[in-house]
């Protein structure tokens, strides 16, 4: 299903990163089966780090950083840089620079809804949904 409006640039959050193993769900095909296979993927630079610093939360949790950065490798998203303190306010700043955020955290999605982004979050059936 397409939705109406365009999404050119899609920044990913590390809660649906990590989804890419922990519940199977292959985040790249279905934003590139929703947005026609036309968006560009990134993350900014202080998810990676966020990301980096989660592989020392047990095996569980550095297994599925790993395969979440295999999957990055692999779709060759672009790192962007923001001048932002955290991950969550990098994505701020990203939307504010148009990318659509690709998110599971409510009050992130809250912020991020007054730039009039795409926002796409992972749902209970492991389908990625967008809210505009």
């Amino acid at each position: 299903m397409q939705p109406d409006k365009k999404c050119s640039a899609i920044a990913f959050d590390s809660n649906v990163l990590l989804a890419i193993e922990r519940k199977k769900a292959d985040v790249f095909s279905m934003a590139r089966g929703i947005f026609g296979g036309k968006a560009e993927f990134a993350i900014t630079k202080q998810v990676r780090e966020e990301m980096e610093s989660l592989k020392l939360k047990g095996k569980a949790m550095e297994r599925a950083v790993k395969v979440a950065f295999i999957a990055l490798e692999k779709e060759q998203v672009k790192v962007l840089k923001t001048g932002a303190k955290t991950a969550d306010l990098s994505l701020v700043e990203a939307a504010s620079r148009g990318y659509c955020i690709a998110t599971n955290d409510i009050a992130l999605r809250k912020r991020i809804k007054e730039f009039g982004v795409a926002i796409i979050y992972l749902s209970r059936d492991r389908f990625l949904k967008v809210a505009w």
